[in-house]
């Protein structure tokens, strides 16, 4: 940079251009409020005539920035910006109303009180912007709360960011101080105080599994809300929807997220729509109907991702999500993507979420067989959550279980009876929690993998019985996803107790709700755990054609396989498929494990039993 660029600028432009590089935005009415009115534009347009690296900022026609890379390299040097600049841009972005860009500025000028000051413009959708909730909680701890917890606006701001990185104990202590601006001048603003205060603590206690006594702070706030807190009575509805959700009950969940919807969308809240949606979504993914749960979101990520200051924390949550739903449909590699993209930006925000981005991957990594990765990636987000001090109510219950599937899947019954049955004694009797609103049939697959963990062990006690109780319950509530699942269990364990005539009913209305539904996780997780149980069902033709194209093989695999099936040698497969011989062996260790076989020749004929090559 000093032999390209500074040597080739005059010492007033390479000083101009090292503040540029430290603000995440500029124009000419900026520069002119910098560096001198006349002399601010001249300066910015000879920069850009010298070629220095300047570009539009998100395609704006109004906007420009220094090239990350080259301005993240001068931010990281220290001393190179001086805060008499921030201090100067913030009040430019303060003039002009920028409240998100003033706040920064004001922060990196060290002018704490300005800082706070500001935050009286913020509301909770600024908690979905940027780096905020970082930024939020930097602030509180470096100042205090006698700086931070002026007014009851503050604490609201800081306990919704304390909540959103998983910090509960901090954020009962944040809520409390709420009592400190009682009484109010009038009735009217005490009953408001009262459900502020009811909203912040129904949203505490939901989150820390506490049900019952959330559901009445919800609705004792909703019942003194005003319209014009209409922000508080989205959050409270929210809650109410996951809570319907997590008690199975679709309908009322529905009903709930119709009416917040309705109000988002009468304020003209894109951010809280964005946030609603995700609620529909999983109500859409328990009904089994993961492409329209897809749409959705597709739909809505499309429009957030326009927005001038882009709601990264949200978006992260989206891309989660939708990570979720193309494991769910079988769409790996696209999975893949989106859990990368959001395990990112939830980490960058301190979103407690990211736990959901890890578990993601290594599902990814058990459906290729790679269970040392998969297990890699359960202790990575284990080490994050303990980093961050978050509850373990938020992460230990759904760790145990993903690794349970893992333990099953690799005939290690009784390592998944130990950790199931230690998971649901949390969940059950005078002080159970309930289970975190991202993972909604928690209960329901802790309880069926542990049936199939005792069954293996031959410790079950009416095994058939318990998981009928499980179906019943899931047909009746139309929860379809979780009733796929269901049936292949009962498959699976009257299979092993010698009742083939119910293992194969229950395999095919398993198949054919996959077929239905395009739930086709499903399908391979119960061929990850018995290889051959659809070969030896299925051997009379007469299971459902279509849900049988689930193949639990890649498209590189199926190719590799076809290749060993003509009889080639590793080498010779390398050679026409223009791939390392490494990797030849990585694809057959890998289609061994996900058919069940230990030798080539085996793998063949169990793919020509499942119908994935041609018998010719």
């Amino acid at each position: 940079m000093q032999h390209e660029l500074f040597n080739g600028l005059p010492p007033e432009l390479a000083e101009a251009w090292q503040v540029l590089a430290h603000l995440p935005r500029f124009n000419a009415s900026l520069c002119e409020h910098l560096f001198g009115a006349g002399e601010g534009a001249k300066g910015l347009q000879a920069l850009q005539e010298m070629g220095c690296f300047i570009e539009p900022w998100d395609d704006s026609a109004n906007w420009l920035r220094v090239f990350v890379p080259l301005a993240q390299a001068m931010r990281d040097e220290q001393g190179s910006a001086g805060r008499s600049w921030h201090r100067r841009a913030c009040q430019w972005f303060a003039a002009e109303e920028d409240w998100q860009a003033a706040f920064e500025q004001a922060l990196l000028a060290e002018e704490f009180e300005v800082a706070v000051s500001l935050l009286q413009h913020f509301s909770f959708e600024h908690l979905f912007m940027g780096q905020n909730v970082t930024l939020l909680l930097s602030l509180h701890e470096r100042q205090g709360e006698e700086l931070t917890l002026g007014t009851p606006q503050l604490v609201g701001l800081i306990t919704a960011a304390l909540l959103f990185a998983g910090r509960f104990d901090q954020a009962a202590v944040c809520i409390q101080q709420l009592v400190r601006f009682a009484p109010q001048p009038t009735a009217i603003l005490q009953c408001q105080l009262l459900a502020r205060w009811q909203a912040l603590q129904g949203w505490l206690l939901h989150l820390q599994g506490r049900m019952q006594a959330a559901r009445a702070h919800f609705i004792e706030a909703l019942s003194e809300l005003g319209t014009d807190a209409w922000p508080a009575r989205l959050l409270c509805l929210s809650g109410l929807t996951q809570q319907a959700l997590l008690n199975a009950d679709l309908d009322a969940a529905q009903t709930i997220s119709r009416e917040a919807l309705c109000l988002a969308r009468a304020q003209g809240s894109l951010l809280f729509e964005g946030l609603l949606e995700l609620d529909h979504a999983q109500l859409l993914e328990q009904r089994g109907a993961p492409r329209r749960a897809e749409s959705l979101l597709a739909n809505i990520h499309e429009l957030l991702s326009r927005q001038a200051n882009r709601p990264g924390p949200l978006l992260g949550r989206i891309a989660l999500r939708r990570g979720r739903l193309a494991l769910c449909q079988g769409q790996d590699e696209e999975a893949g993507r989106f859990f990368h993209s959001g395990l990112e930006d939830c980490l960058h925000s301190q979103d407690k979420r990211a736990l959901y981005g890890f578990l993601g991957q290594a599902q990814l990594a058990a459906n290729q067989g790679d269970y040392a990765h998969a297990f890699v990636r359960l202790r990575d987000a284990e080490r994050l959550m303990q980093q961050r001090q978050i509850p373990d109510t938020v992460y230990r219950g759904v760790l145990l279980q993903v690794s349970s599937q893992f333990w099953l899947q690799q005939g290690r019954p009784e390592l998944a009876r130990e950790a199931l049955s230690r998971v649901l004694r949390h969940y059950r009797g005078p002080q159970a929690r309930q289970a975190p609103p991202a993972t909604l049939e928690l209960i329901a697959r802790v309880e069926y993998q542990l049936v199939l963990a005792e069954t293996y062990l031959q410790e079950a006690n009416n095994p058939l019985d318990q998981l009928k109780a499980l179906l019943d319950h899931a047909q009746r509530h139309a929860m379809l996803a979780l009733e796929t699942e269901l049936h292949f269990a009962i498959s699976e364990v009257a299979d092993l107790t010698g009742e083939a005539s119910l293992a194969k009913s229950a395999l095919e209305a398993g198949l054919e709700l996959v077929s239905r539904c395009n739930l086709q996780q499903a399908l391979r997780e119960l061929r990850l755990r018995q290889p051959s149980l659809l070969c030896r069902l299925g051997e009379d033709g007469q299971l459902n054609p279509t849900a049988m194209e689930a193949s639990p093989l890649s498209g590189r695999e199926l190719e590799v396989l076809g290749l060993i099936a003509q009889g080639n040698s590793n080498q010779q497969i390398a050679e026409q498929l223009f791939i390392s011989l490494h990797t030849v062996k990585t694809h057959a260790r890998r289609i061994h494990s996900k058919l069940g076989v230990e030798r080539r020749t085996q793998a063949v004929a169990m793919a020509k039993k499942l119908g994935l090559i041609s018998q010719v």
